[in-house]
């Protein structure tokens, strides 16, 4: 069974982009391609973040795809799920997050939780129950 959830993303996120093509726009009017060129790439860099985070539950296994970099996570390994708000570093584009603990500090190599912002946060988490229940 595999099921992908969508990050939710913040207005904020999308300021930043129009914000991004306002100035773009303005220096390409004036005539200032110099300027222009990396205001693309800022673009272009936040669209791949936007369309490259997403979370996908396949069988026993939580995959972060972060920047088109999957990172794999065993269900079975994480101790807690708990809904969190704030802007913690992590591949979230919301501050609606979720918190995930681990059992085994060896899944991230530290032993701070991981937060992820799936689109629908309940079903999220109450999947990750159904496949493993210990999970707080």
């Amino acid at each position: 069974m595999r099921k992908v959830y969508r990050s939710k993303i913040d207005w904020s996120i999308w300021c930043m982009l129009l914000f991004t093509i306002t100035i773009m726009i303005v220096c390409a009017i004036g005539s200032n391609w110099v300027i222009s060129l990396p205001l693309i790439s800022a673009i272009i860099l936040f669209v791949v973040a936007i369309s490259g985070t997403r979370y996908v539950i396949d069988g026993n296994t939580l995959i972060v795809y972060h920047f088109f970099r999957a990172h794999r996570i065993p269900i079975a390994k994480i101790k807690s799920a708990t809904p969190a708000k704030g802007f913690l570093t992590g591949p979230a584009l919301s501050s609606d997050r979720v918190s995930l603990r681990f059992t085994d500090r060896s899944v991230l190599k530290s032993s701070k939780p991981m937060e992820i912002s799936p689109r629908h946060r309940d079903e999220f988490i109450a999947q990750l129950k159904e496949l493993n229940p210990a999970i707080v």
